[in-house]
């Protein structure tokens, strides 16, 4: 993540506007990583956290907005849905972690593939 961040800053700041303003620049830099697919989750950390993608003023112009609302729900809809939405992030954190465990499993197998390696040429 810190690398990321750093990356981010350091293109922000490469602006001769930014220069000095490296800070003020940093929300913008948060905003891409939280709506960026990580590669050990295969979910974004907004995703995780709210069950949705994050909406953006360009979404508001082109009316692409994922939820709608009606304002003739009745209670036991209301309800219904925020259940069906509680259910979605369960499902998404358990698929995060799934994930998470084979990336794991992964960087495992990378990491003693690169140990027998490198034992074998000493």
């Amino acid at each position: 993540m810190i690398k990321t961040l750093k990356h981010g800053i350091t293109v922000l700041a490469a602006n001769p506007a930014n220069v000095n303003c490296w800070d003020e620049q940093l929300a913008k830099v948060l905003l891409g990583y939280r709506c960026g697919v990580q590669v050990s989750t295969k979910f974004s950390p907004f995703m995780i956290l709210t069950g949705r993608s994050p909406r953006f003023r360009a979404d508001n112009c082109l009316n692409t907005l994922t939820d709608v609302i009606d304002d003739t729900s009745t209670m036991e809809d209301m309800a219904t849905q925020s259940l069906e939405k509680v259910r979605l992030i369960a499902s998404i954190h358990k698929n995060v972690l799934l994930n998470e465990e084979q990336a794991q499993k992964k960087q495992r197998n990378t990491y003693a593939n690169r140990e027998a390696s490198t034992s074998l040429k000493a």
